[in-house]
């Protein structure tokens, strides 16, 4: 956190503090940094920003796992379908549905029922890799 924004030389430097993103002057501690967010919850946690264009502060992070942190990237594709929103990777690990052919079909202009409820054309897919079809 402190090396994105505070370090010109660190490679996601342009990314964070070279955007404007800082740190709250209270985390300039770590012990005030600790007492704000506690222990991380496991190895699998890391801190986020909830708004990617907020600053690190106690009312903008939260301890998050990697699916979380993906989640809320500014480019995440959210696709509402049976009363649920979630991710375009959320969507393609709970139908089996390849990410890109998920997004291939809504660039198409095919609705979120359709995308995620037709079953991948193996038939086609086979064809087009050149596998012998039997």
């Amino acid at each position: 956190m402190r090396k994105r924004c505070f370090d010109p030389s660190n490679k996601r430097f342009a990314h964070y503090g070279g955007r404007g993103i800082r740190v709250c002057k209270r985390w300039k501690t770590f012990e005030h940094f600790f007492v704000d967010m506690g222990p991380r919850p496991s190895p699998e946690h890391s801190l986020d920003r909830i708004d990617n264009d907020g600053h690190y502060s106690p009312d903008n992070c939260r301890w998050a796992t990697r699916l979380e942190q993906a989640n809320n990237k500014t480019a995440t594709h959210w696709i509402s379908h049976d009363g649920r929103t979630q991710s375009l990777a959320s969507w393609a690990r709970e139908t089996g549905i390849g990410f890109s052919t998920i997004r291939y079909r809504r660039n198409s202009g095919w609705p979120a029922s359709r995308a995620l409820e037709t079953a991948p054309d193996l038939y086609h897919r086979r064809a087009l890799s050149g596998a012998r079809l039997q």
